[in-house]
């Protein structure tokens, strides 16, 4: 969490994202997140939109699996502010990405980091699955008042 809390701090009021990379329990019912990718250079990045690109993500996600098996699991991105609402986008693409036989990843996670580091950060995370049910793991946003 510490490398994603620092690309969201360093990307200020612009979206960014990357890959969520790691490791699954035997039982496959744990997924650990043992790297995150940097957006590569050819995403696109705005104050309201992160379409991840893919230059070399394939040659990063192959030296992963080769050295010590890690799976993709799936994406990470920032939403400028105190959000941390999946836009459409947001869900079109996990929705996409878990029907896509290319990813082998079924079931994707999302984590969506909203905040800064003035207000704090405030952190979303779910499961896609490949029929478009979304499954909530956890959701911290900051307090109305």
């Amino acid at each position: 969490m510490n490398q994603v809390l620092a690309r969201c701090s360093a990307a200020g009021s612009y979206e960014t994202g990357g890959i969520l990379v790691g490791k699954y329990s035997k039982n496959q019912r744990v997924a650990e997140v043992t790297a995150i990718s940097d957006s590569p250079e050819d995403s696109v990045e705005g104050p309201t939109v992160f379409i991840r690109g893919i230059r070399g993500i394939y040659r990063w996600l192959q030296t992963l699996w080769r050295s010590s098996s890690h799976y993709y699991l799936g994406e990470w991105h920032f939403h400028p502010g105190l959000h941390t609402k999946p836009s459409t986008l947001d869900m079109g693409t996990m929705t996409d990405i878990a029907r896509a036989e290319a990813y082998k990843c079924p079931e994707p996670i999302l984590l969506i980091v909203g905040g800064n580091e003035t207000h704090g950060w405030f952190f979303y995370t779910q499961v896609t699955t490949r029929d478009g049910a979304i499954v909530e793991l956890h959701r911290c946003e900051p307090k109305k008042s």
